[in-house]
């Protein structure tokens, strides 16, 4: 057919660039279904180690202070929870290393807490003083009463070094050691004891005798007065029917009539139960020994005045203590407080030696002039020494019961109540933070598995370019 004609077509491709790359879908679908075990394996156990992870520092991380809220009345100063004393009686009862004495001090955090009508009142008179300088009212806030008597104790266990659950028992043991502190310091009830329950005075030449109820008196009065001081309730007991004040007026009496008595006419009689020649030598044996030591005690006097004047004219205030005053360091102050208690004790001691020095000085001037001693003296005074024991004895059974009721049954004038018992913030499990870091970490993974997944079909896409490179190598 003149029509037919024959058509050859030839296709002839192009030649490839050698930079071209060829992107396969398919190939890199083939890169996604060969990696998609290894991904999903290590994803699990990636996010599983991320959220564990994750959890763990949530538990452990620091939410904020271990905090408790007392109550405390009395003298005891708050800041004495900061004192090395009570520091380290906490780390012993909890078998910690007092390395840590230190750091906890500093840890230690006190705020307190002023009561709802202290705080309006001093509103108040701030307030009148912005609008007028009104002296009655710089009075008033002068005179506004708030003893805090609460506070909030706090405890760092971050920098202490301590867990949550750690720092919980620690602060809780210091408020323990606190509440032993003031036990022993301010509402120790210690026995009334006399040496006249211990040592028959009836085995002592009369002057002797009546020098042992004196110093008997003596102890009477000095513990009357420290537990006085103690009692802000002018306490009654129910059993004696006395207060403190009452027993120290009964002491007092005792030593003015009795024991002046049975002294001066000991003393004006030259009343002895030996011979009054013999006596001498003895009484004079006494002073020696009671001027010696006088003498110890007034270099140890000379040695306590020195040291307290050092810290009065060197004081050392650095702490910030209640209502934000400035108070000496709890641990200087311990120590002048100390001092101080020491210097009247020998204060007290060296007067007692130098009232019964000048008492065996005029017994001995006494037996120096007399000849003998009547009976009817004798007598006398062995009725008035008998008489002074009776009653002293029952002024010691009474000061202990009085003394025993007021700390077992009366309101303590010092006290600490925990209000409030130590606790810290719970690391409370945060959702959001878990799922943020389980996230970056399947994003990473995710990301790490697409990758490969291209570079995989890539290279299969590409095998001459593989080829040429490694034959060119």
């Amino acid at each position: 057919m003149e029509g037919d004609r024959n058509i050859q077509l030839t296709v002839v491709q192009p030649p490839e660039d050698e930079d071209e790359i060829n992107i396969d879908l398919s190939a890199i679908g083939d890169g996604m279904k060969r990696f998609l075990v290894l991904w999903l394996a290590l994803a699990v156990a990636f996010g599983a180690i991320a959220g564990g992870v994750t959890l763990r520092w949530q538990a452990v991380r620091y939410a904020g202070d271990a905090m408790a809220l007392i109550a405390r009345s009395g003298v005891a100063e708050i800041t004495k929870i900061q004192s090395p004393t009570v520091v380290e009686d906490a780390l012993n009862m909890l078998g910690l290393e007092l390395e840590m004495l230190d750091s906890v001090r500093t840890s230690i955090r006190i705020e307190s807490v002023m009561s709802d009508k202290a705080y309006d009142q001093r509103t108040l008179y701030y307030n009148l003083l912005t609008k007028s300088a009104n002296l009655d009212a710089v009075r008033s806030l002068l005179d506004t009463e708030d003893d805090v008597t609460r506070y909030i104790v706090a405890l760092n266990y971050k920098d202490v070094g301590c867990t949550r659950e750690e720092g919980i028992e620690l602060l809780s043991e210091l408020l323990n050691a606190y509440r032993r502190y003031i036990e022993n310091t301010y509402n120790y009830n210690m026995p009334m004891g006399s040496s006249v329950n211990v040592i028959d005075y009836r085995e002592y030449d009369y002057a002797e005798a009546a020098n042992i109820f004196a110093e008997a008196l003596d102890d009477i009065q000095w513990y009357l007065a420290a537990v006085e001081r103690s009692d802000a309730s002018d306490f009654r007991s129910n059993e004696t029917g006395y207060t403190f004040g009452d027993l120290a007026n009964i002491a007092e009496m005792l030593k003015d009539i009795e024991l002046d008595r049975v002294t001066s006419y000991i003393t004006i009689n030259s009343v002895t139960a030996n011979d009054p020649s013999r006596e001498i030598s003895h009484y004079e044996w006494l002073i020696e020994n009671l001027e010696r030591r006088r003498t110890v005690q007034e270099a140890r006097l000379q040695s306590l005045a020195e040291s307290i004047e050092t810290y009065e004219k060197d004081p050392i205030i650095l702490v910030a203590g209640e209502e934000n005053t400035l108070e000496k360091d709890p641990d200087e102050q311990d120590n002048y407080d100390s001092m101080i208690e020491e210097k009247l004790n020998t204060q007290r001691e060296i007067s007692g030696y130098t009232r019964t020095i000048r008492y065996y000085e005029s017994v001995i001037e006494g037996f120096r002039t007399t000849g003998t001693v009547s009976q009817r003296d004798v007598e006398k005074v062995e009725g008035y020494l008998a008489s002074l024991n009776e009653k002293l004895n029952q002024l010691i059974r009474d000061v202990n019961a009085t003394a025993d009721e007021y700390y077992e049954k009366a309101t303590f004038a010092n006290t600490l109540r925990v209000l409030v018992p130590a606790m810290a913030e719970e690391n409370t499990l945060s959702v959001s933070g878990l799922a943020l870091n389980v996230g970056i970490v399947e994003g990473a993974l995710l990301v790490a598995y697409l990758g490969a997944a291209v570079i995989y079909g890539l290279k299969k896409a590409n095998p001459r370019k593989e080829q040429t490179a490694s034959t060119g190598a």
